[in-house]
């Protein structure tokens, strides 16, 4: 599903990524682990189409990030609601910049994440756990093939980490879809991923 083939990213004299080779299968679940400064998120939005690499190159789906873009969503380390939406209305505009509409679809994600019953709340009512569960909803309502994660769960505490990883296991197992999730913590690699990529 992703082929990225000695990709190399530099900003100014520094190189981020050095010809950076490997692929990712249909429906695997690849951690991609480093230190901060390793090149974690550069490469999670080289992949996405959100950074032009200096060298080499990246294909989703056979194709360069540009074209697949729509294949993808990418949930941040920082939620990003908007705050005069309610957390059904942030699910939705995930659609309507998408499609240009949304559907009914939108209420269905958002109980899959266990937030049916917080669909009317805005975001500055919900805990950073639930204000992430939105995130992910919304990464999901658009049926992506590909869900690029970058350290989505660095900034909560561990139970709410913890029960945010099984949710992330358990849609990834029910939907089968391709997952690249980036992490700093070895832990939380070993619990998501039968295969993890080291930056160093």
């Amino acid at each position: 599903m992703i082929e990225v083939r000695g990709l190399t990213v530099r900003f100014g004299h520094r190189t981020v990524l050095d010809r950076s080779t490997f692929t990712v299968g249909a429906g695997e679940l690849l951690c991609v682990l480093g230190a901060s400064g390793s090149g974690k998120t550069t490469l999670l939005r080289a992949i996405g189409g959100l950074l032009r690499p200096t060298s080499g190159e990246v294909r989703v789906a056979g194709e360069p990030p540009e074209r697949a873009w729509r294949r993808c969503a990418y949930v941040f380390q920082a939620p990003r609601l908007v705050p005069w939406r309610t957390a059904l209305g942030n699910v939705r505009l995930a659609q309507e910049l998408r499609t240009g509409h949304a559907n009914c679809e939108a209420s269905r994600y958002l109980e899959m994440v266990g937030l049916g019953a917080l669909a009317d709340s805005y975001p500055s009512t919900l805990s950073g756990g639930e204000r992430q569960r939105v995130a992910l909803a919304r990464a999901l309502v658009v049926e992506p093939e590909v869900i690029l994660m970058d350290e989505p769960f660095s900034a909560l505490d561990a139970t709410t980490r913890s029960r945010l990883r099984e949710e992330v296991l358990r849609i990834w197992r029910d939907r089968k879809r391709t997952i690249v999730f980036v992490t700093h913590d070895i832990a939380e690699a070993d619990a998501l991923a039968a295969r993890r990529l080291s930056l160093d």
